[in-house]
C-alpha cells in the first residue's frame, strides 16, 4: 500500500490473510470503515472513506474473520 491518498479514491493493500469475500474484510482508516471494492487472499482495493479531512495522518488496519492485522499510518492529502 502506498503511504498516502485522497479520500473518495482507490488504495490496494498488500499483505496475506485476506478472504476472497469482499464483505469478510473490514478495513478501517482511522474510525471510518472503508468499501472494499475487490478482494484476493494477498490484496484488497478499497475506497477511502470521503469524509477524512485532508492533510491528516491515521492508522489503517483489517479485520478478518475476528483478527486484527497491524496498524499501518496512511496520510491524507
Amino acid at each position: 500500500m502506498s503511504d498516502s491518498g485522497k479520500p473518495d479514491t482507490q488504495a490496494t493493500i498488500v499483505g496475506t490473510g485476506f478472504s476472497t469475500r469482499r464483505n469478510n474484510n473490514d478495513v478501517y482508516f482511522g474510525g471510518y470503515r472503508a468499501t472494499v471494492l475487490k478482494a484476493r487472499p494477498t490484496s484488497l482495493t478499497v475506497l477511502i472513506p470521503k469524509r477524512l479531512a485532508r492533510r491528516q495522518s491515521v492508522n489503517v488496519f483489517v479485520i478478518v474473520k475476528g483478527a486484527v492485522s497491524n496498524a499501518v499510518r496512511f496520510k491524507i492529502r
